[in-house]
């Protein structure tokens, strides 16, 4: 990612602010990652892998959308019908049912209260 200019001397070093400014995002990127991880192996420790899965086709669908709003993306007719039964089946009652079922009574908090 780093360009050949900065492997020149004159041009990097500790008082350029674009090196800086990389370094501080590259350094951003990290704790981003290192977050969403632990994250997800919190989320399959809690719950289940499909819980997981069903939570990254979620993500996938609200990164589209946002794709769509910021970056002015298309998106196709088949593409918009399946984020839509997406939505659906995770927004469904049965499935917030079932999903909160399950985080009930695999909670340990939920088994000392009663």
């Amino acid at each position: 990612m780093l360009n050949r200019t900065c492997f020149m001397k004159d041009h990097c070093g500790e008082g350029n602010p674009d090196y800086l400014h990389f370094r501080l995002l590259l350094g951003l990127n990290l704790v981003f990652a290192y977050c969403i991880n632990l994250f997800n192996f919190l989320v399959t420790h809690a719950t289940s892998p499909l819980t997981l899965q069903v939570l990254g086709a979620g993500k996938g669908a609200l990164a589209t959308f946002v794709s769509w709003l910021v970056f002015n993306s298309k998106i196709t007719v088949m593409g918009c019908i399946g984020y839509a039964i997406t939505i659906s089946g995770i927004a469904s009652p049965d499935g917030r049912h079932r999903i909160g079922v399950y985080f009930k009574f695999n909670n340990p908090q939920h088994r000392l209260q009663e």
